[in-house]
């Protein structure tokens, strides 16, 4: 049976860990299973009699992931626990210095998707920053890659760095949060590293461990999503509508003008081990908001690339309606070059040539 990190903290401590002050950089999906009830990471380490936990910090979406993407976070109070919330997606993007002086660590309890422009592992990299000029600890209670193991797409080049692009590893990246830790900590020689691992989990994705799904942020609010999202979140760099504003979120695309029958004539006819299915839609927020939008719908089997499938999605618009693509820019850069981490894919589509999407890339796995 699998066992996450965060249950060696029900009624129990490491002994490394005991005696510590501490605080949380936790999220919605920070929760496991206790006695059958499920328990959020505050919770737990707050009512562990071997740590003193003082203050909390939530990343994009907040604590309890009431915010939209993109939308800016103030500190708070936890009404739950009655403890400071510190907002790293605000006017900060770290902790400063006068929230870690008085803790000897900061846990880390995030739930990722396996996929680089997911910003929580912007905020692990922030935070280590922060935690390296404070000389304090950083404990990772690590959690499942729900994709697996699978490594899809390029590095990040020079010049395209953003907050959807702070860690140099693949856009599909196979590594779990503390293999992350441990990347960054190589590169940023950063020393105070504590990895709490997980038991059982052998690389295998989300839905072959026998955990319950956990909304990690408001739109990835299944596995099938969170299965989608490397696909269909390039969409958001383009006149496109990547179904955010609906229920299916990433699992639906399409646009107004969209020729929803002839491009899914064209992808279906590649071989890409995703079915797409025409649909339509009506956004409550975001592009074509309460406008009908004519789309498609993905049905993804267990063995995908999902940066090939993106390419042959947008170059299938291209072919079809050609003057109808439009790449969307910001602050005078092409976004989907910033989720991408380079322009190579935006000029494969324009060239109407596939390219070597893909990057070679070693790092230390733990499982």
């Amino acid at each position: 049976m699998l066992k996450i990190a965060l249950d060696k903290f029900i009624n129990s401590c490491p002994s490394n860990l005991q005696g510590m002050t501490i605080a949380l950089v936790a999220h919605p999906a920070s929760t496991t299973l206790v006695a059958g009830q499920r328990k959020h990471a505050v919770e737990i380490l707050q009512n562990n009699p071997s740590l003193n936990l003082i203050r909390l910090f939530g990343p994009e979406h907040g604590l309890y992931g009431h915010a939209i993407e993109g939308q800016k976070i103030a500190d708070g109070l936890d009404q739950v626990s009655a403890l400071p919330v510190i907002s790293l997606y605000g006017s900060r993007r770290a902790p400063a210095p006068e929230h870690l002086a008085d803790i000897d660590a900061l846990f880390f309890d995030l739930q990722d998707i396996g996929v680089r422009c997911f910003t929580y592992i912007s905020t692990l990299k922030y935070c280590m920053q922060a935690l390296k000029d404070a000389n304090k600890k950083l404990v990772i209670l690590d959690r499942p890659n729900p994709l697996g193991r699978g490594f899809y797409g390029g590095l990040v080049e020079y010049g395209f760095e953003s907050f959807v692009s702070k860690v140099n590893i693949p856009f599909v990246h196979g590594l779990t949060m503390a293999e992350v830790a441990l990347f960054l900590a190589k590169e940023m020689s950063f020393d105070n590293l504590i990895i709490i691992k997980m038991e059982n989990w052998q690389g295998q994705s989300w839905d072959k461990t026998g955990l319950k799904w956990q909304t990690p942020s408001p739109s990835i609010s299944s596995f099938e999503i969170a299965k989608a999202y490397p696909i269909t979140v390039f969409l958001e760099g383009t006149n496109l509508s990547e179904g955010r504003g609906t229920d299916l979120a990433f699992l639906q695309f399409g646009a107004s003008w969209l020729n929803n029958s002839d491009l899914a004539a064209f992808l279906n006819s590649k071989d890409l081990n995703v079915k797409f299915i025409e649909t339509s839609f009506t956004p409550k927020r975001s592009k074509f908001a309460n406008e009908q939008v004519k789309g498609l719908s993905l049905n993804i089997s267990d063995a995908y690339n999902p940066v090939e499938i993106a390419f042959w999605i947008l170059q299938g618009i291209t072919k079809l309606q050609p003057t109808k693509l439009e790449f969307l820019k910001s602050q005078d850069r092409y976004f989907i070059d910033l989720l991408f981490g380079s322009s190579l894919l935006r000029e494969a589509i324009r060239a109407d040539k596939r390219q070597n999407l893909a990057a070679d890339f070693q790092t230390q796995l733990m499982y």
